[in-house]
């Protein structure tokens, strides 16, 4: 509906052009009226109505006067004049501020008047329209604009299709509003840390969230004008700065950052971290700064996001592969089924490796398979988990490596409940969580205070198997697994799995898998 004031301090006059006809009808809606100019311009400020029908002369403020006042407040607001003055002075005064009709009260019939609503409804329709395309113009304008920006940006750091002519540069960076700089310069480099799970978390788009950032950092930096920022990515932004105050990396310049990494976070509760280049000089050399910055991402590693990054400190200690390191241990572990131990492991292992200084590098390819095998013995439970694994940081290491283990650990759980009775949960938990112990059908029965022979029959009805026979294939499935995907010895994995001696290994995981320990480890 389009919105319409009228102020006339003819009583009659107002209450008439009300009810006079069915507003609605045509598309419009009366929202409110005054018999004074003062009223009205309080109005028109409380509801920003497209039409305005006013009286010229009324006390206090005249309705040209009003009608001026009104065009600061609403721009695109259509003035009717009624009068009952025939004053060429006041029809010229209505033509300067654009009024959409001059009619006087005397002449004015109920079908002039819905002649004249129909033909303002349809003018505002069609300028709607047109507003409405060149709107979708503008977009998508600024949005090829950006793209012809980032292009500029990555061609440069790329050292893609790029000719070293500083003067053609600056003419296509100057025709897309980019400012470069003439002189010395630093980059930095606006990274979302964990961006994957970061942007989970902030349930925001990608695109508003892009445009989101870009604004606030304008807001920030209103002050200074020396610079260029452009979206190199999803997860990466770059801001070309110049001037002494960064070149100096001075405190005001260092406070803006900070500033700029707690709006963040407060809007959409994500972290940020700041890596900023050297001093260079050339612009060709800005892959250079952009390589600077994406290594000393590794400086806060181990401290967490919020940081602002300047030079290169820590010396990391390296490591061929810290997954073998730990991956006999950690498969053993996994294979008891039981998250406690899990979850010990977890705590121990981010110590350890926290305390050492290991390479990040080395450390999120560690935690990554650790987060894959849970992953592939869920599957082998039929339990869905899906994780992403985006590490920036060392608590993003661990906090999807604990994520991971509680869904793991919830299903297990749900696979138990949905399928079996309490009591025979409790063994089949107990059977998980201990199988290189010698266990047997009556120290079970004891264990949840059953009759053995109950038992053992309550326990094929739920099952589909015998106890022993059950038993016996928890411990292949733990030993296969371990044949395939950790380094210890097959005696190792013998004792491991609970079998007395080796040989009775041997001939049990032949006659259940048909194959040798060693065929399957070669395999």
């Amino acid at each position: 509906m389009i919105k319409v004031v009228i102020i006339d301090d003819d009583i009659e006059m107002l209450i008439g052009l009300k009810k006079i006809i069915n507003w609605e009808t045509y598309g419009f809606t009366v929202i409110g009226e005054a018999d004074n100019g003062e009223k009205g311009l309080d109005l028109i400020k409380e509801f920003m109505p497209e039409v305005v029908i006013t009286d010229i002369t009324m006390p206090g403020i005249n309705g040209l006067l009003l009608i001026e006042k009104a065009q600061i407040l609403v721009p695109n607001i259509k003035p009717i004049i009624l009068t009952c003055h025939e004053s060429f002075n006041y029809a010229k005064q209505a033509l300067r501020l654009k009024a959409c009709d001059y009619v006087l009260k005397y002449t004015l019939t109920k079908e002039i008047l819905v002649d004249m609503i129909i033909n303002l409804r349809e003018k505002i329709e069609y300028e709607n329209s047109i507003n409405t395309k060149i709107s979708a113009i503008d977009e998508e304008l600024n949005i090829n604009k950006n793209i012809l920006k980032q292009k500029i940006l990555k061609d440069l750091i790329n050292c893609k299709d790029i000719d070293k002519d500083i003067l053609k540069i600056s003419k296509e960076a100057e025709a897309l509003d980019i400012r470069l700089p003439n002189k010395a310069y630093i980059l930095t480099n606006i990274f979302i840390d964990n961006f994957d799970i970061s942007i989970e978390v902030a349930k925001i788009s990608n695109q508003l969230l892009a445009f989101a950032m870009e604004k606030i950092f304008h807001e920030v930096n209103e002050d200074n004008k020396k610079y260029s920022y452009f979206d190199f990515n999803m997860s990466t932004k770059c801001i070309l700065f110049w001037g002494d105050r960064a070149v100096k990396k001075d405190n005001s310049f260092n406070f803006k950052l900070q500033q700029y990494q707690k709006c963040i976070n407060e809007n959409f509760n994500l972290k940020i971290s700041i890596c900023t280049s050297s001093i260079y000089t050339d612009i060709f050399k800005i892959n250079e700064a952009f390589k600077e910055c994406q290594e000393l991402r590794t400086e806060y590693f181990y401290i967490g996001s919020l940081g602002i990054v300047r030079c290169k400190k820590e010396k990391w200690i390296g490591y061929n592969n810290l997954y073998s390191k730990y991956k006999d241990e950690w498969i053993e572990v996994l294979l008891t089924y039981s998250s406690e131990k899990i979850i010990n492991f977890t705590l121990k292992l981010s110590n350890e490796i926290k305390n050492s200084n290991y390479a990040p590098g080395i450390v999120k390819v560690l935690f990554n398979n650790l987060i894959i095998d849970i992953k592939s013995l869920a599957n082998k439970k039929s339990i869905e988990i899906d994780c992403n694994t985006g590490f920036d940081t060392m608590d993003a290491c661990v906090q999807s490596l604990e994520r991971v283990i509680n869904i793991y650990s919830k299903g297990l759980q749900e696979v138990l409940d949905k399928n079996f009775g309490t009591e025979i949960k409790k063994v089949l938990k107990y059977i998980d969580e201990n199988l290189n112990e010698h266990i047997t059908c009556d120290k079970m029965s004891d264990y949840i205070k059953m009759n053995t022979s109950y038992f053992s029959r309550l326990f094929k009805k739920e099952i589909g198997m015998s106890f022993s026979d059950y038993v016996i294939k928890q411990k292949i499935e733990k030993a296969t697994y371990f044949l395939k995907y950790s380094g210890l010895s097959v005696e190792e994995i013998a004792f491991s799995t609970g079998f007395s001696n080796v040989c009775y290994f041997y001939n049990s995981y032949k006659k259940v898998t048909g194959k040798t320990p060693g065929e399957v480890r070669i395999v």
